[in-house]
């Protein structure tokens, strides 16, 4: 028996060839189907039954058919497969419906709409459209995506509508193949549709898992969690929230006043709960998109021994700022109004430049400004640059990538940068910084990104800079020695530190906190001579040098009963010294004599290894590198450490002169001092052997 013919007319080839997939689906090999276009048909059409796929291009078909041809004219429908791609338009958007005519447009929205689809406002547009509603963030499509008039829209084809079910079931009854085809049909179009309410019932009950997993979850936190619209009602709420707030369908309880509290947008407070202390936070906003708010409620002490562990675990790590304004010991006007201008720079983010000579205090002024800051509780991350080596510096400040150079540590290491992250860091003697590093730290100031050694991506640093130096790096700005561009980067909040010796109001007090607090003697006011050799003191080394006296009485005191006359001694020399030596201003470097630099060296570290080292610098070539200092010492060996401390002595006392990449020399003062020690030692052994 011949099978019967379906010759599908079409406007474009893809409606024709996508009806022609759906019918060759359902009809499978009960009849011949074949296709063309109108605007290509060159015979006309017979011998078999058409399909006409869309009502606007009927009369037109008509033209292309012999007389007495049977037809039908298609209706389609929605894909149903696709229709769920509109569920996940935002609520409330504006949408574009695009097809090719003015009526097949309005069909195609009345049949979403048809679906419930009604959570977005549906704009039509077609070919020749008078106007549009322009702006729309979405366009859906029928196959003509390229009809999309706006190209930022982003497009959403769902594909060309097919045959709805009445139009196969007329075909089939017209070409005499219905009995044959009647369970494909019912397949065909049931089976998206159960492959739909299947989708959707697996991942309700999906939800529904997820939703309960979530519920345990919550209900597990060590936190009380409320969920309210915007009638201030509860949506839900953790088993935690329900005993603190003691919910109940009859009453709110303190969840009353609370909800007042978030209303008048103080959403972050501390609030009295059954005669316990809570922290409540709202998470959103009332006035946002979303009227529900999420409100946590935490409790005090726990939040305390958060903070308190953290605090321990940034201690560990040397990562704390010990000191606060409370710490800092002055009397003095000048270190008062210092003082005022510290807190009021504390509350800024800006960079801090703390000028003053060594010793002055000016580390324990930058913990006290972390401290005063809002981020006191995050890392206070301090770095010494006399104190690290330029082989080093880049790698502890910027850190470095595993394998990234022979000796990385496995995993890599953060620089002192990352690990100032939300907290300060403190760029202690940054004149000493090599241009390099200069350059660098430029780099990182201005941009807030680090890149570690080895590494090839950039870190985002949330940092609060505080830079210190006891030198002139204006004045190292003209000789070259300090980048300009840098200089004006920490120079933003200066900050001068007056030495002890131009405050000497704080003299006393300094001394007897230092001798009670931390050395344990306990003394109302000094002995009146020793008070008065203090105030004569030129304290060179200044609050420093202070301590290590203090220290040295502290001995005495437990030493004898004539300590007062062991610690005269110290200042013996200053009743040899002229009357300008021992004014109230610093004294010049010319007027001291060598017997005084001695005094000073031992006030601060032990003689022999500086003498040591004053006669290596003393040597040819001349200019000398740690590096150099190191292998030519004779007399047992010397930790890099060590030398640092040494020469930081002589560049305090400016004895000496240190260049970047160049090395350490001896001043003129500092060749006096090495010709007055190698004299005197000579002289002692000269005793020694006529004794």
């Amino acid at each position: 028996m011949e099978k019967p013919s379906v010759f599908i007319l079409a406007s474009t080839h893809d409606t024709a060839e996508h009806t022609e997939q759906q019918l060759r689906e359902i009809f499978r090999d009960h009849a011949v189907i074949s296709k063309g276009i109108i605007s290509e048909q060159k015979q006309k059409v017979g011998d078999m039954t058409v399909l006409i796929t869309n009502k606007l291009i009927e009369v037109e078909a008509l033209t292309v058919l012999k007389p007495g041809t049977p037809y039908l004219v298609a209706d389609r429908v929605i894909n149903v497969d696709t229709i769920s791609l509109l569920y996940g338009i935002p609520e409330g958007s504006d949408v574009l419906i695009m097809n090719v005519t003015q009526s097949i447009t309005s069909e195609t929205i009345r049949q979403i709409k048809e679906w419930g689809i009604d959570h977005i406002t549906l704009h039509p547009y077609y070919p020749g459209i008078a106007s549009y509603q322009k702006g729309c963030e979405y366009a859906v499509a029928f196959g003509e995506g390229y009809l999309k008039p706006d190209p930022q829209a982003r497009l959403i084809d769902l594909g060309t509508r097919p045959l709805n079910v009445t139009t196969c079931v007329k075909l089939a009854m017209e070409i005499g193949i219905y009995e044959q085809v009647k369970d494909t049909v019912a397949n065909s179009f049931m089976r998206p549709g159960i492959q739909l309410s299947y989708s959707y019932a697996r991942q309700y009950k999906e939800n529904r898992i997820l939703t309960s997993n979530l519920r345990r979850l919550i209900d597990r936190v060590n936190r009380g969690a409320v969920m309210l619209n915007e009638d201030g009602e509860v949506l839900f709420s953790n088993e935690k929230a329900k005993k603190i707030l003691k919910l109940r369908e009859s009453s709110p309880g303190p969840l009353a006043q609370i909800r007042e509290r978030i209303r008048s947008g103080d959403n972050q407070f501390f609030e009295e709960i059954e005669g316990e202390s809570y922290y409540v936070e709202a998470a959103s906003d009332w006035q946002g998109e979303d009227q529900r708010v999420i409100v946590t409620i935490d409790d005090v002490q726990k939040i305390k021994r958060i903070e308190d562990n953290y605090r321990k675990m940034l201690q560990a790590d040397g990562l704390v700022a010990k000191y606060t304004f409370k710490d800092i010991i002055y009397r003095s006007p000048s270190m008062e109004k210092l003082i005022m201008k510290c807190r009021q720079f504390a509350k800024s983010h800006s960079t801090v430049a703390i000028y003053g000579e060594s010793g002055c205090g000016k580390e324990l002024l930058a913990q006290a400004i972390h401290n005063a800051s809002d981020r006191k509780n995050e890392a206070f991350v301090a770095v010494n640059f006399a104190a690290l080596s330029s082989s080093l510096c880049e790698a502890e400040l910027f850190g470095y990538e595993e394998g990234a150079f022979t000796g990385a540590k496995k995993g890599g290491k953060k620089g002192l940068f990352e690990l100032a992250h939300k907290g300060t860091i403190f760029l202690d003697e940054i004149g000493d910084a090599s241009l390099d590093i200069q350059k660098k730290i430029l780099r990182v100031i201005q941009e807030r990104q680090v890149m570690r050694i080895g590494g090839s991506k950039l870190i985002s640093v949330d940092i609060r800079i505080v830079a210190a130096t006891n030198q002139d790096l204006l004045e190292m700005v003209r000789r070259k020695e300090f980048r300009e561009d840098l200089y004006y980067r920490i120079n933003v909040l200066p900050l001068r530190v007056p030495p002890v010796r131009d405050r000497r109001e704080d003299i006393i007090p300094l001394f007897l906190y230092f001798l009670t607090e931390e050395f344990g003697m306990s003394m109302d006011r000094p002995p009146k001579a020793i008070a008065d050799a203090l105030m004569r003191h030129p304290f060179f080394g200044n609050v420093r040098e202070l301590h290590n006296l203090a220290e040295y009485t502290a001995n005495c005191m437990q030493s004898g009963a004539d300590w007062i006359e062991q610690v005269l001694e110290v200042f013996l020399d200053i009743e040899k010294r002229p009357a300008e030596r021992t004014a109230a201003g610093p004294a010049a470097p010319a007027q001291r004599t060598a017997e005084d630099l001695v005094r000073q060296i031992e006030n601060q570290c032990a003689l022999e290894p500086v003498i040591d080292l004053l006669k290596i610098l003393g040597s040819p070539p001349g200019i000398w590198t740690r590096e150099k200092i190191i292998r030519a010492r004779t007399q047992g060996d010397w930790r890099e450490s060590q030398v640092k401390r040494y020469l930081a002595v002589l560049k305090d006392l400016d004895l000496i002169c240190s260049k970047t990449r160049t090395g350490t020399f001896l001043k003129q003062e500092g060749k006096e001092l090495l010709e007055y020690v190698t004299k005197q030692g000579h002289q002692d052994e000269a005793d020694k052997s006529v004794s």
